[in-house]
Order: C-alpha cells, then sequence, then structure tokens
C-alpha cells in the first residue's frame, strides 16, 4: 500500500512541477534541466521511503512516513501554488 502511496504522490508532483514548468515563458535550454533536477531532489523523501520499506525496516513506527509524505505533499503544494499564480498572471 505504501507503495501505491507513494507513487501517487510522486505522480501528482510531477504533474505540478510540469504545470509550473508550462506556465514559464521564457523557454531557455537549461529550463528543463532544472526543473528535472528540482523534482528528483524534491522526490528524494518518498523515494528514501520506498526503499526503506523494500529492505524491511521499521522507520520509526511511522514516524519517518509521516514526515515524508508531509514533506512532499508541501513541496507539491508550494509548486502548484506558484504554478496556478503564474498561469492567472499570464492570462491577464
Amino acid at each position: 500500500m505504501l507503495m501505491v502511496q507513494a507513487g501517487l504522490s510522486i505522480l501528482l508532483l510531477f504533474a505540478a512541477f510540469r504545470f509550473l514548468s508550462a506556465q514559464s515563458r521564457q523557454r531557455k535550454p537549461y529550463g528543463k534541466a532544472i526543473f528535472n533536477l528540482l523534482f528528483l531532489l524534491s522526490s528524494i523523501p518518498l523515494m528514501y521511503l520506498v526503499y526503506g520499506d523494500y529492505i524491511g525496516g521499521n522507520l520509526d513506527a511511522g514516524m519517518g512516513v509521516r514526515t515524508g509524505f508531509l514533506l512532499t505533499w508541501l513541496v507539491t503544494g508550494f509548486v502548484f501554488i506558484i504554478g496556478a499564480i503564474k498561469y492567472f498572471r499570464n492570462r491577464l
């Protein structure tokens, strides 16, 4: 179940980053590389959780799981809000 939740969270994080990158007016050659790097860095907590679950570790009775998901969801929400602000500014 943890793998499914982590997969869906990473998918939503990717969608938020794609939404933000679609709102960018300037298409710089290194822009995609920066967004990919930021996506990978922000998905590290969930990758660590999936790895820990695969190995069979106890992850401190769920405290690490909650913290990893909380951090990823905060980053996802932050990126989506910035993308929405840019979207509405571009429409005006």
